[in-house]
């Protein structure tokens, strides 16, 4: 019996070096360029990814929109995003160049669907059928004039793109790989302070008694 703490212990040890080793990171988007651009222009955004394989896909699979409303929600499983308050455009073409670079063409309409004359646009993109990459805030767009009327009208492609569950760790630019950290450091937090005060409570005994 006194030996059953000293087993469960190298298995949970064990499965958490394996899994904080082996479990894959999300395919991420490290970079666009150009990260600022005109509306109504014809651009070319080159996009730099992490994790992505991108020559295993079917190049038709690999969708992106610029998104410009940030109270767009995508639901979990299958489900798709509700795009009743989404203000996106949808990529014209996608030309893999790498494993980790791809080039997506868009067509700014002239006009942005809000009355400022620059917003911030976020880049998502469906990677091949069962993977997703988010850069918010990713380019910025600014117009000569405004009409957010038309540009509401002109920015009215749903956003099809599912995000599916799966277990691995977040992508967080900047962090990559080392993210990894928090699946170790995190319980090892919650140790630590059960340690403590499980040390406090016997040192006060100890005091207590003697």
């Amino acid at each position: 019996m006194n030996n059953f703490w000293k087993i469960l212990c190298v298995i949970l040890l064990t499965w958490s070096l394996t899994a904080g080793i082996l479990v894959p990171l999300r395919v991420g988007v490290m970079g666009v360029d150009p990260s600022s651009i005109k509306s109504g222009d014809n651009v070319d955004l080159k996009v730099e990814f992490y994790n992505a394989f991108l020559t295993k896909n079917n190049p038709v699979e690999n969708i992106a929109w610029l998104h410009i409303d940030s109270s767009f929600k995508i639901e979990s499983g299958i489900q798709k995003s509700d795009s009743t308050v989404a203000f996106a455009i949808k990529s014209n073409k996608c030309v893999v160049v790498d494993e980790t670079h791809a080039i997506y063409s868009f067509t700014i309409p002239k006009f942005l669907p809000m009355a400022s004359k620059l917003e911030a646009a976020s880049l998502l993109i469906n990677v091949g059928e069962n993977n997703q990459a988010i850069r918010p805030e990713a380019i910025t767009i600014t117009q000569d004039s405004v009409n957010a009327a038309q540009g509401k009208a002109e920015w009215n492609t749903p956003l099809d793109i599912q995000r599916i569950w799966r277990f691995q760790f977040p992508f967080r630019n900047l962090l990559y790989e080392t993210i990894r950290n928090t699946f170790f450091h995190v319980p090892m937090w919650f140790v630590m302070f059960t340690l403590f005060g499980v040390g406090v409570y016997h040192s006060i005994m100890y005091l207590y008694k003697s």
